[in-house]
């Protein structure tokens, strides 16, 4: 993450290139970040475990919808999509989407 300002924009974590691995990319990726790993443990070690686990679908929707992550200076997120995209943001708590 870039960690040397405030964030008030969603920032992108991993692009939809990854495909069906995005997820787990972001466990790997930024597991250190997590501020509430004991509320998502069992599904972030589901999405680490990658696809070929039956529950990787379902984890991968729990994990987002329930995932905050802190940056190195205190800014707070969530993670999500934006748009129709495949790209998972963090989104700065308290963040306005804007009305477009």
């Amino acid at each position: 993450m870039n960690t040397t300002t405030q964030q008030t924009e969603p920032q992108l974590l991993i692009n939809d290139a990854h495909g069906i691995y995005v997820i787990q990319s972001f466990c790997k990726a930024y597991e250190a970040y997590i501020t509430n790993m004991d509320e998502v443990r069992e599904d972030f070690a589901i999405c680490l475990q990658g696809p070929d686990h039956e529950d990787y679908l379902d984890a991968w929707a729990d994990l987002v919808d329930n995932v905050k992550i802190t940056d190195d200076n205190g800014g707070k997120f969530y993670v999500g999509n934006l748009g129709e995209s495949g790209d998972l943001w963090a989104i700065p708590e308290g963040y306005e989407y804007p009305e477009d």
